[in-house]
Formats: C-alpha cells, structure tokens, sequence
C-alpha cells in the first residue's frame, strides 16, 4: 500500500484505531442489524505485522537491485505446505479459523515484533518460514472448506521499511511504500495491485491509503463506510471519511 512521506506512524495509527475501534464485536453486531443489506455469515481474519513488517522482504523483493536495497534474503519458488506449523503463530491461525467457524466475525492475529532496525537477515530468516507456511495454510484451508468466499483474510503492518539496508543490517520505517495482502471475500483474486520502482522506495502506479483498506474490510462485512455513530464528544462521525474502495478488487457489475 504506498502513500506519501507525510504519513507518520502516529497517523497510520490513529487512522486505523479510530476506524477499526468501531470493529469490536458487539460493534459489528449493531452495525450489520442497522445495515439492511449486511451479510452475516462474513468475517475477517486481520493478522498484524506489528513493527511494520519490511516490504522488500515479504511481498515486494527487488532481486535485481544493488545489495544495499535488495537485502540479504533471496527470493524463492513459494509453495502452500500442508500444515499451519506446530509453533506459536500456526497455532493462532488455526484458532482464528475455528473461531470464524464458531460464528465470531472479526479476529485478530498477531504474528512477531516485525521492528527491524537491525540483525534483519537472522530475524526474517527465522520468522518467514512459520509466517509463509502459517498464512499459506490458512488460505488453502478456507478455500478447501469452502469458506472462502465467506471470510476474508488481510495481513498487514503499520508501514513498510527503508530500501537501504542501513548500518545495523537492519532497515528503519519507510511510511512512503508498503504492501498489504488480501485474501477471499468476494474481491477479485489473482493479481498485483500497484508497484513501487526498482528499488523500492516510492510508488509508481496506484497509490492507496489506510482508510480504502479499512473500507473493504467494511465491504465485506456488509457495513455501509458512510453509517454514523457518535464519538467521544456526542458529535455524529461517519465510520469512515474516505470511502473511496480499491476498485481492482471489485467486481466490474458492483462499481
């Protein structure tokens, strides 16, 4: 998801807590009874990439530029495993797909401390293996099930990190570029939104922002963006003021 270099961590943050604090279950269930078109059987499978997962490192690798961007982990064929993982966060994914089983419509997952302002080789080298099989996993096994249409899964972080590796072999907050994940729901699947230039540092098609990504979660869970609700002073606040959607995930007939 790029955006601009005026977009602090601290805005990111109160964006997504303000939107996504209407999220909260007894929330949602009022929201879809006053939403006359809601669909109740849809949830969400949020999980957190907290500490701004890198980029480069997970859905946007630059294999080909210098080593000082592209980072110390190559890129490699990716393959959807069997199993979420017997370890802390392949458990928390099968728990969260037992629970929108169970009928709970918003579950959040957290994943690690993605913070890497050094040691990045040692960190990712020992995180992305659980994560790709975990997430992998969860994805085939709600198609297999047949859920997919039903829930939708989006894996994020706070902002992306620096091209340039910096001195601590590590990369710093980079809020000018980072990528977001969607799977399922009834979006259309199967394609690359977007792309930053060659090193990774600033966006050259399709730029997005935190709100349009809240907006599709609210899509999918059959909540209208535009509904009101008051806020801490009583004053009436739409869910969200920018209620633009990401219209290449939407179907040609429901623009």
């Amino acid at each position: 998801m790029p955006n601009s270099h005026s977009l602090t961590r601290r805005d990111l943050l109160r964006t997504c807590l303000a939107s996504a604090g209407a999220l909260s279950l007894p929330n949602i269930l009022r929201l879809r009874a006053e939403e006359p078109a809601s669909t109740p059987d849809t949830a969400v499978i949020f999980v957190m990439l907290g500490g701004g997962a890198s980029h480069i490192e997970t859905y946007d690798p630059k294999p080909d530029a210098p080593a000082e961007y592209r980072g110390p982990c190559d890129t490699i064929r990716t393959s959807v495993r069997d199993a979420y993982g017997r370890n802390a966060l392949g458990q928390r994914l099968l728990l969260a797909r037992r629970l929108v089983e169970a009928g709970v419509p918003f579950i959040n997952v957290r994943t690690f401390d993605w913070d890497d302002h050094e040691q990045l080789e040692p960190r990712m080298r020992s995180r992305l293996p659980e994560y790709d099989q975990g997430l992998a996993t969860l994805i085939r096994d709600l198609r297999d099930r047949g859920m997919n249409r039903d829930v939708l899964v989006v894996a994020m972080g706070e902002f992306g990190r620096t091209p340039r590796v910096n001195v601590n072999a590590g990369r710093d907050h980079w809020p000018a570029v980072m990528s977001v994940l969607f799977a399922g729901g009834a979006y259309r699947m199967g394609q690359v939104i977007g792309a930053s230039d060659a090193r990774g540092a600033a966006v050259l098609r399709a730029p997005f922002h935190p709100q349009q990504v809240l907006g599709m979660l609210y899509r999918h869970l059959g909540i209208d963006p535009a509904m009101a609700f008051p806020d801490f002073s009583g004053r009436p606040r739409h869910i969200l003021e920018e209620r633009e959607p990401i219209r290449e995930l939407v179907s040609h007939g429901e623009r």
